[in-house]
């Protein structure tokens, strides 16, 4: 390299550490990455204060995986929604999943379930209404539900293993 060369490739760090100490640039900062999945420790740990609800929520997935993928992707394109689901479903027993629809439209996956897999949305309201505590406990986490669905054990009607 030639001693011109030198001092060009340095002219453009020193010009950017010069402005950013005199205060001319501001610092960008950027933001943190938007929350990605739940950790699965925290659902085990969930699943493990709630074995029979992990339980039965691994059965429903594995039953209806389907109609889970709809409502796994409604929740991860509306948030909250899931927690109006479950509160809906503890304040309104015995209404089905196409009541519920009815009440919140514009959610397009759950016409979906109600048009092509009303007995699984009428499951999970159960599920729901089975066991409140874990339905809240878990869709108060977001993406919990996505996670329940594609947990490794929920294919064999599980979601929790052993000692957690």
């Amino acid at each position: 390299m030639t001693v011109a060369a030198r001092p060009a490739r340095l002219a453009l760090p020193l010009a950017l550490a010069l402005a950013l100490a005199s205060g001319c640039v501001a610092r960008v900062v950027v933001p943190p990455p938007p929350p990605g999945p739940p950790p699965a420790a925290g659902l085990e740990v969930w699943a493990g204060r709630h074995p029979v609800a992990s339980r039965e929520l691994g059965a429903w997935v594995n039953r209806f995986p389907a109609a889970a993928q709809k409502i796994f992707l409604w929740d991860s394109r509306h948030e909250g929604a899931a927690v109006a689901f479950v509160n809906w479903a503890l304040a309104n027993p015995g209404a089905g999943v196409d009541a519920f629809a009815a009440s919140h439209p514009g959610w397009s996956e759950l016409d979906w379930v109600v048009e092509h897999h009303r007995p699984a949305g009428d499951a999970f309201l159960a599920w729901c209404r089975r066991h409140p505590r874990a339905a809240g406990s878990l869709v108060r986490r977001p993406g919990a539900l996505a996670w329940a669905g594609t947990h490794p054990y929920a294919g064999a009607g599980e979601l929790s293993r052993p000692g957690y």
